[in-house]
Formats: structure tokens, C-alpha cells, sequence
């Protein structure tokens, strides 16, 4: 049933790797698309709606991740049993899930008008959120599934259906927008692949584990139960901050300013969201081998790996975040789009510092949940969560547009200082502040680059 784990983590970054690029040139010709077709109301309404619905996946709690790593352990000593029990288990929880999101969904519905200002759009504002909705719900179709392929480190068969549905699905969108102009079918269409992806993907996992379509009727332990409880309610506040952190921007920039600045703001972010998970992937892609490393419990091995996976994701972040810090802005007003997608050089500097920063700091976020820390960070994430509301509403009012990216990096900072304390105190068992030496002397080197490209650029014009 375990192949070897190091010729698995090379196929899952090749696989990711080569399935990521084709999405995204894909996804990439559809937003084009979108935004020259539908304009920045529809782009404003696809980009409120999508963070209004991933708020609701707070419902989910985090249990994905401790859902993985429960299953290192059993997968790792071949207890065939021991899964079974934890999948029925995981089966149950997932469909209770759905029915949650569901109902705080439709509890939403009464409450869109506060929501959206200024919109003028065909399609009733209701039916389309709905279909958000039932998108959402949809994803939770026997995902329970597809952590037993990632928890086995095959996450390549994952990366290959879902980008192969995902390629599918885009290039219907593109020629139902091309033909109809229907923002409707477009989103009919998501429903549809993102149903049949977890269909084909369930399927495969039938196939490569057999035992799964077994009926057990051994329970999980007590022991097994609070140890999943506590685990569950470390990610909890966590699945809270980062749902509320990535979720509410686009909600506040629609009511204190107006849709059509979500659109726009979206164009950006969506190049930027990219980015990111592209180059996470690569990383994403090994938790599993590091949380099989985990379970051998050598922490001065594992801290070595780490320095250099953290070498690899920060020159890989910085790299690309210089070049953005150069040319995002020309790219989508002069290239991509028109000057009617123009953002302040602040507004899109501070975008893209957000980027940079989060991207260097996912090898941390990776160990420390691939190695079971989640209880640990306690209230902190949900902290920081309440503190960036707090600072999106002040720092709005005063700074404007801006405002809401600065208020995300300083709470962010603070919930990353608890993942870099946990993981570095309780796995390494080395100082924390060895870490931001580490992060200051990457930053300061990446600024310097910066500083110096935009001198030569600046004298050859």
C-alpha cells in the first residue's frame, strides 16, 4: 500500500508543477474573458460572493488537516482496520458539514442587500448567490475520500484530477461566456466539474485502497475521539482566523466603498492568488512526507530539511514578488486589461508585500500542521482575526483602499509569531528568534534587489 516515500515526493512536485501551469494559462484566458465580456460589477459580485461563502467553510473547522495527520500513523503501520474505523468516522462528519454550511447559507440570503451597493446587474442577486452556495456544498462531496490519497503522500493523483476538471471546466466557461455572455451557465458549469472532480476522484481512491468499500463496525476509541476533539479545536480558531482574514476583504471594500472596486481589486489579487498557490503547491505537495519524517521523531534532521525547503520557498517568493513589485501594475493596465483597472503604486505595493510575506512564511505553517501542532496556537489566530476587522474598518476610513492590505499583514504577523514560537519550541527545540534572523536577512536582501532594479530601470528610460 506505501510506495517509497522520496520517489512519491518527487512525482507529487513534478505532477503539481505541470498540472498548475496548464490551469493557470487557462484560468488566465477566462478571467480575460470575464472581465471583457461581463465587466467589473459581475467581477465585483464572482470575487463578495466567493469570500462571503468561504467565511462558511469556517463550519468545517480545520478538520481536514488533523484529519490527514490522524491518518500518518495507521497508514504508515499498514493498520488497515484502524483506517476503515477512521474513515466511516471522517464520512459522517463530513456530510454534517454540508448540511451546516447549508443552512448558515441560506440564513445569509435575507441580509445580501447590506452586502452590495451601486449594482446593476441582469440576473436576480439572490438565485446567483445560491448558486455560490450549492458550488460550496458541493466540494464536500466525498472529499473524506481524497485525504486518505494525500495522507498516503500521492498527492500527485489529486493534483491531476483536480487540474484536469479544473482545465475542463475552464474551457466550457470560456466558450459558454464567448457564445452566451450567461453568467449563470458560467456558474452552473463550477457546480458541475467541482461535482464530478470528487466523483472521479472517490472512485480512484476505491481503486488504490479496495478495503475502503469494506463496512466496519469497530468505532473510534475513546482515546482516539478526544485526541481528534483536541486537535480539531487548536484548528478551530485557526480555520476561523484564516477564513475571516481571507474573506472579509472584498465584504468591506464592497460596503464602505462599492463593488466595482472588488472587481477591480479582484483582477489583481486573482494574478497574485495564482502565484501563490502555485508556488505552494510545491511545497504543499511533501506534507506528507514531512509528516511521515514526523513519526521518526528526529528533531535536528527535520530542522535541517526545514532550513532548506525555507531557502527554496523564500527565493522562490522573492524572485517572483521583485518581479511583481515591477511590473504587476504596467502588466494589467497597459498588457492584460485598460487604465479603467488602475490601482494606486501604494495599493499595489502593499498587495504584493502581503504575498511575499505569506508566502515565506507557508514552510512554517506546512511543518507545524504536517507535524500535528494544533491546539497549541490556542486563541491567537482568532486574535488576530478580530484585530484585522477591527483595523479594516479604522485603517479604511483613513488611509482608503490600502488600508485593508496593511490591516491583513499586521494581523497575519501576529499569528505567525504563535506558528514560529510552536513549531520552532515544541518540534525543533531551538529559539524561536532564530527564525527572523533568518526571515530579515532574506527581506533585507530582497529590498535591496528592488531598490536596485528600479534604479536601472528608472536610468535607462
Amino acid at each position: 500500500m506505501i510506495n517509497s516515500r522520496t520517489e512519491n515526493a518527487i512525482k507529487n512536485v513534478k505532477v503539481m508543477f505541470i498540472c498548475q501551469t496548464f490551469s493557470i494559462f487557462l484560468s488566465f484566458i477566462c478571467r480575460t474573458i470575464f472581465s471583457n465580456l461581463l465587466g467589473t460589477e459581475y467581477l465585483g459580485v464572482n470575487g463578495l460572493f466567493s469570500d462571503i461563502l468561504l467565511l462558511l467553510s469556517f463550519v468545517e473547522l480545520g478538520i481536514g488537516n488533523a484529519l490527514v495527520y490522524k491518518l500518518y500513523k495507521p497508514i504508515h503501520n499498514e493498520d488497515i482496520e484502524k483506517i476503515k474505523t477512521y474513515m466511516k468516522s471522517y464520512k459522517i462528519i463530513y456530510r454534517i458539514i454540508m448540511v451546516a454550511i447549508f443552512v448558515i447559507g441560506l440564513s445569509i440570503v435575507p441580509f445580501l442587500d447590506f452586502f452590495i451597493k451601486e449594482i446593476s446587474i441582469v440576473e436576480d442577486i439572490r438565485f446567483i448567490y445560491l448558486l455560490f452556495l450549492i458550488n460550496t456544498i458541493s466540494s464536500y462531496i466525498f472529499v473524506y475520500k481524497k485525504s486518505m490519497i494525500i495522507a498516503d503522500q500521492k498527492n500527485y493523483i489529486v493534483a491531476i484530477y483536480q487540474q484536469l476538471f479544473n482545465i475542463l471546466m475552464n474551457i466550457v466557461q470560456i466558450i459558454l461566456l464567448v457564445l452566451t455572455h450567461n453568467y449563470v451557465l458560467y456558474l452552473i458549469s463550477m457546480i458541475v466539474f467541482n461535482i464530478l472532480s470528487n466523483l472521479f476522484m472517490a472512485q480512484k481512491a476505491n481503486k488504490l485502497y479496495p478495503f475502503l468499500l469494506e463496512k466496519t463496525k469497530t468505532r473510534m476509541s475513546l482515546d482516539d475521539k478526544k485526541s481528534l476533539l483536541e486537535d480539531t479545536k487548536g484548528v478551530f480558531f485557526t480555520k476561523i482566523a484564516s477564513t475571516i482574514l481571507e474573506g472579509t476583504d472584498k465584504i468591506i471594500i464592497s460596503f464602505f466603498i462599492n463593488i466595482s472596486t472588488v472587481g477591480i481589486v479582484s483582477n489583481y489579487t486573482m494574478i497574485t492568488q495564482i502565484i501563490v498557490n502555485f508556488l505552494n503547491q510545491v511545497i504543499s505537495s511533501i506534507t506528507s512526507s514531512i509528516g511521515n519524517l514526523a513519526v521518526k521523531k528526529n528533531s535536528e534532521n527535520e530542522y535541517i530539511i526545514f532550513k532548506r525547503l525555507y531557502f527554496a520557498n523564500a527565493l522562490l517568493f522573492g524572485y517572483v514578488c521583485i518581479g511583481m513589485f515591477i511590473l504587476l501594475k504596467f502588466f494589467v493596465c497597459n498588457i492584460w486589461l485598460t487604465k479603467n483597472y488602475t490601482l494606486s503604486t501604494f495599493t499595489v505595493s502593499v498587495i504584493i508585500l502581503e504575498v511575499l510575506l505569506r508566502g515565506m512564511h507557508f514552510t512554517v505553517y506546512t511543518f507545524r500542521t504536517a507535524t500535528g501542532y494544533f491546539s497549541q496556537l490556542k486563541f491567537i489566530p482568532l486574535i488576530g482575526a478580530i484585530l484585522n476587522i477591527v483595523l479594516d474598518i479604522i485603517l479604511i476610513k483613513y488611509i482608503g483602499l490600502p488600508g485593508v492590505f496593511i490591516a491583513t499583514i499586521v494581523a497575519r504577523t501576529i499569528i505567525r509569531m504563535a506558528d514560529v514560537y510552536v513549531l520552532f519550541n515544541n518540534e525543533f527545540k531551538i529559539p524561536f528568534y532564530k527564525y527572523y534572523l533568518i526571515q530579515f536577512k532574506y527581506l533585507i536582501t530582497f529590498i535591496l534587489v528592488i531598490i536596485v532594479s528600479l534604479f536601472i530601470i528608472q536610468n535607462i528610460n
